[in-house]
């Protein structure tokens, strides 16, 4: 039996969604460098997998506000599990995901998509 887990192997459940986390510009949009200080935590990624949603109050499904292949930014003090880009070594959020690293959020903590 193979003990490898893929990206793809995953399907989250309830309004949590799988996220590829992206490495952040290291130049300004003026041009600058910026030191890795100033750029801060990684917080944007693109969406490999959704849940199928939320139970509402009334238990109405209230589905996932984005799709996969959406870049988005999301709150990095809320993720919830952090895994290697081979699904292996998870961890909890006190580790913060960097780039490359596949993070678990909620739909509620996605701050925004991104546009292209």
């Amino acid at each position: 039996m193979d003990d490898e887990k893929k990206p793809e192997a995953f399907r989250p459940l309830g309004d949590r969604v799988l996220v590829r986390v992206q490495s952040r510009p290291e130049r300004s949009a003026g041009g600058l460098y910026l030191p890795s200080d100033a750029r801060g935590r990684e917080n944007i990624g693109e969406v490999l997998a959704c849940g199928p949603g939320r139970y509402s109050e009334h238990g109405v499904l209230v589905p996932c506000g984005v799709s996969p292949g959406q870049v988005v930014r999301f709150d990095p003090y809320r993720v919830l599990l952090v895994l290697d880009e081979d699904g292996s070594r998870e961890c909890t959020a006190s580790v913060h995901a960097k780039a490359g690293q596949l993070a678990v959020v909620r739909d509620v903590d996605i701050l925004y998509v991104v546009e292209p």
